[in-house]
């Protein structure tokens, strides 16, 4: 989701549990973390 006239969201960023919120320029962007249960590292 792309969040443009939010004055709650402005300047923030980060990560909250499982939703991430990611600053581009004048836009908020809120997504989900992805699920790594499936990754394995490389030996």
């Amino acid at each position: 989701m792309i969040v443009t006239d939010n004055p709650l969201l402005a300047g923030v960023f980060g990560k909250l549990k499982n939703i991430i919120v990611k600053q581009y320029k004048d836009k908020t962007v809120i997504t989900g973390a992805p699920d790594m249960s499936a990754w394995f590292p490389d030996a």
